[in-house]
């Protein structure tokens, strides 16, 4: 090989290096301007509970106080019959499975104390300590028949409740009444995020059932806008915002995080600007939940168990223990080195 050939291939190589690294260093770096990020551990140790049924749902007070909600069916061989649970309490030892007021599973939950829970599966319900109450919205006239159920809760204070759902359904709860709020939008609803009362972001996709669509809600204290709305076969947003199927929304003072099917977007608060951020592995599947502490501390989970977590400058897969194909659906840190994680018939409990 000649040697201008030889200079040639090695300043090729150089400049493609330089592009991987280059790619590299944008898919960790922080947006937000003079932000460097400190570390936390990839070191969980991980302990798995087998639950007869789905958890969609988890929240939690410390480490021996944690709920969950979902579907879960259960065979008696003595009574030759089955028993069905749709609400579980962790007391540090075992889980400890009910059935509340329906058969059908539950959603959404919020638990404040433990005399103070709230559950949605489309109609909700609320423990005071003694006894639950349901909240049926239509009944009450807070929703027409044109809108859909909530699914989904966050609870800022005991008096700032909010729940979202299907047909781009917001409802609004001040401690005394029920409100439907005007979202923009008819996409079903699927995540929300809340800073403050001035702060909160809302996420919906359709999977693709009525078209192909995805959106991101803000609201700024006093109304919500349709911040993205992104059409699967028509390519990216106007604005340049993400692209992909939308799935989990976190946020802090700087940044946005939320799901997106070619990654996760990352956006700016100050700046409002945004990028694709791309794994450097190809995520198992399609991103369901985000959760976090910090912007170093952050889990995504998903589909075919889609496990990952971030620490402020890497992210790391963890292999699931067992063979079956299932998906995570939802997470919560307990503390800042406790996870639980739940999803098709289990319950993923991670010490760091």
């Amino acid at each position: 090989m000649k040697p201008t050939n030889r200079l040639f291939l090695f300043s090729f190589v150089i400049f493609l290096l330089s592009l991987f690294l280059n790619f590299c260093n944008k898919s960790v770096e922080p947006i937000a301007k003079n932000s460097v990020l400190d570390t936390t551990g990839h070191n969980f140790v991980w302990e798995v509970d087998t639950l007869p049924g789905t958890v969609y749902d988890i929240s939690a007070i410390d480490e021996n106080n944690v709920w969950l909600v979902g579907e879960f069916r259960e065979y008696n061989p003595k009574t030759d019959s089955f028993s069905y649970n749709n609400f579980g309490k962790w007391d540090g030892s075992n889980w400890n499975l009910e059935s509340v007021e329906i058969h059908g599973g539950y959603k959404g939950i919020v638990v404040f104390d433990k005399n103070d829970i709230w559950l949605t599966n489309g109609i909700i319900l609320h423990w005071n300590g003694k006894k639950w109450k349901r909240y049926h919205l239509w009944d009450m006239k807070v929703l027409s028949n044109s809108d859909g159920g909530v699914y989904k809760v966050f609870g800022l204070t005991k008096n700032n409740i909010f729940f979202i759902g299907n047909k781009g359904t917001i409802v609004h709860y001040n401690g005394a009444f029920f409100k439907k709020m005007d979202s923009g939008t008819s996409v079903d609803l699927t995540h929300i995020f809340a800073l403050d009362e001035q702060n909160i972001w809302v996420v919906g996709d359709d999977r693709g059932l009525a078209g192909g669509q995805s959106v991101l809600l803000y609201y700024n204290g006093i109304n919500w806008k349709v911040k993205y709305h992104y059409l699967y076969n028509e390519g990216p947003p106007f604005d340049g915002g993400p692209i992909g199927a939308y799935r989990g929304i976190w946020a802090d003072k700087d940044s946005i995080i939320m799901g997106c099917g070619q990654g996760y977007w990352h956006e700016s608060i100050k700046t409002k600007k945004g990028r694709i951020e791309r794994f450097v592995f190809h995520p198992i599947g399609a991103q369901e939940s985000i959760f976090a502490i910090n912007r170093n501390d952050i889990f995504m989970v998903g589909q075919f168990y889609t496990l990952q977590h971030f620490n402020g400058v890497s992210w790391k897969r963890y292999i699931p223990f067992v063979s079956d194909y299932y998906n995570f659906y939802t997470g919560t840190f307990v503390s800042n080195d406790i996870v639980f994680i739940g999803g098709d018939s289990f319950v993923y409990r991670g010490y760091r």
